[in-house]
This record gives C-alpha cells, structure tokens and sequence, in this order.
C-alpha cells in the first residue's frame, strides 16, 4: 500500500503531457497481462470480460487511468534513476534472470533467449529508483482520520 501511494505521488508531480502512443503501449502491455493472468487460471480472458458485461474495448477504457499513472510513475523513476547515476551490474542481470527461470520452472538460457537483458537492466533500474525513493521517503501514519473543524462553532 505504501509502494502505491508512492508511485501515486511521484505520478502525480510528472507535469509533462504524455503522447497517446506510450498510454496506448501501457493499454496493451495492460491487456497481455491480463490475458496472461487469466490464462494461468485456465480461463479465457474474452469469457472473463463477457462475465463482467464487458468487451475489449471497454476493458481497454477502464485501464487507461491507471496505464497513464503507470507511464508517468516510470517516467519520474527514469529520471531518478539517471539523476541518482543508478547503474545495473552485469551480474545483477544474471542475478534477475535466475531468478525468473526459477519463478517459471525454465532453463536460465531459456529466460535469457526470450527476455532481452536491456528489458531486465531498464525492469532493475526501475526498481532501484523506487527503492531509492522508498528509502528516503517520509511516511506518516495516523491513528485517526483527522476532523474537520467547524467554521460555526468559532
């Protein structure tokens, strides 16, 4: 939950008007997941969607929000990852992509064969910028919801 609000945050200070070709690349990077996520589940994602009353397109309209604080969180990660002068070691590559053969059950040459190590090195840097982010953020909890004075009882 903190993580989220994070990258809310950092979303919400990127200023820049983001072409419609990024927001639309994230829709898609979007719906792959989905599909992906279904299918392990054994379940058709056009059936998924026909359960919810809903079609492709609009699926894809409900996920544009959040694909567009997606795009500006890796954006504003970007840039804290150059500004930070945040570099991934050869080793951490491989590191990474022991890790996922691991994950999937795979041969490590079968990772690297379809996983490109320039998508692991910028997936890293990613999550280096919002360590960095996270180490140094402030994070404040409340026991309460604060309340609202009154204006008439002053």
């Amino acid at each position: 939950e903190v993580e989220e609000k994070l990258q809310n945050a950092l979303a919400e200070k990127v200023t820049a008007v983001i072409p419609d070709a990024m927001i639309d690349r994230e829709v898609e990077a979007m719906v792959r997941d989905g599909e992906s996520r279904m299918q392990m589940q054994g379940l058709d994602f056009k059936t998924y969607l026909q359960y919810f009353g809903m079609d492709l397109d609009g699926y894809k309209a409900q996920v544009r929000p959040p694909a567009l604080t997606r795009v500006k969180t890796e954006l504003a990660l970007e840039k804290i990852a150059e500004l930070e002068k945040i570099e991934i070691t050869d080793e951490a590559i491989d590191a990474e992509y022991n890790t996922i053969a691991s994950a999937y059950n795979v041969e490590v040459d079968y990772a690297k064969a379809n996983l490109p190590a320039e998508e692991i090195r910028h997936s890293l840097t990613i999550r280096a910028a919002l360590d960095a982010v996270k180490a140094t953020a402030k994070v404040t909890y409340l026991e309460s919801a604060p309340v609202a004075e009154n204006a008439d009882n002053e």
